[in-house]
């Protein structure tokens, strides 16, 4: 019943049609032994016109060390509703500084590699996870760096921001937050903010169990462009499945 169910919601998810622009907000904890299977997903449009782009990513993570995660992904992309296509495969690693809110904040290094199977271009990525806790809030940056390698790349690195405040409520597994997604672009070709695309919007995370140990944890948001470059709107979403 839980493989039909976790199946059941891939595929919903899947069929979706697909979407840019904010990614996602990650956390820095490593824990040895647990494997996660996570859908991530983007749907960016324009209120104006007919232009919308879907992304879906689907990885697979699993803690190797107390501090160390690596991770094999996939990710399709769906330009105005038109067929998905697989955009490219990847695989990284995560090492997490120290256990859990043993230094002042909690930090995590990413290091990614993505493959492109469409005649993109490939991609490097070094991802800067920070977290803090503070009562019942939790605070969140990412700092990415993004570099294209291959034939048809281009020169330079791209830099993209986002962070996000939490607040879970007491005897309840619901989670709401603010988050903030910049892409800030080549960092040797800056046109000033309004070339680069900025999100804000809301967020909301909840837990739905599955009985014993299991559950899938929901996340939805949806975001603002406030920016000239940033698409209107984007809705973003995950699904996480730990086994």
């Amino acid at each position: 019943m839980k493989k039909i169910l976790l199946s059941g919601v891939v595929l919903a998810f899947t069929a979706m049609p697909a979407l840019a622009g904010p990614g996602t907000i990650s956390g820095p904890h490593v824990t040895k032994g647990k494997t996660e299977l996570e859908l991530k997903g983007t749907y960016a449009f324009d209120y104006d016109n007919d232009n919308s782009n879907l992304q879906n990513e689907l990885e697979l993570n699993h803690g190797l060390t107390d501090n160390l995660r690596a991770s094999i992904k996939t990710k399709t992309q769906d330009r105005n509703n038109s067929n998905a296509e697989f955009a490219s495969v990847g695989a990284g690693l995560r090492y997490e500084l120290g256990n859990p809110e043993q230094y002042l904040i909690d930090t995590a290094f990413d290091l990614s590699y993505s493959r492109s199977v469409n005649s993109g271009v490939d991609e490097i990525a070094f991802k800067l996870i920070n977290q803090k806790q503070i009562a019942d809030y939790k605070l969140r940056t990412n700092i990415k760096f993004e570099h294209e390698i291959g034939d048809g790349s281009r020169d330079g690195v791209e830099l993209k921001l986002s962070a996000g405040a939490y607040n879970k409520f007491a005897k309840h597994e619901t989670e709401f937050g603010i988050e903030y997604f910049g892409d800030i672009g080549f960092l040797n070709n800056q046109n000033g903010y309004s070339a680069q695309s900025h999100y804000i919007g809301p967020a909301v995370k909840t837990s739905v169990p599955l009985g014993g140990d299991h559950e899938v944890d929901f996340t939805l948001g949806y975001y603002q462009g406030i920016s000239h470059a940033a698409d209107d709107g984007t809705v973003r979403y995950k699904v996480e499945y730990e086994f």
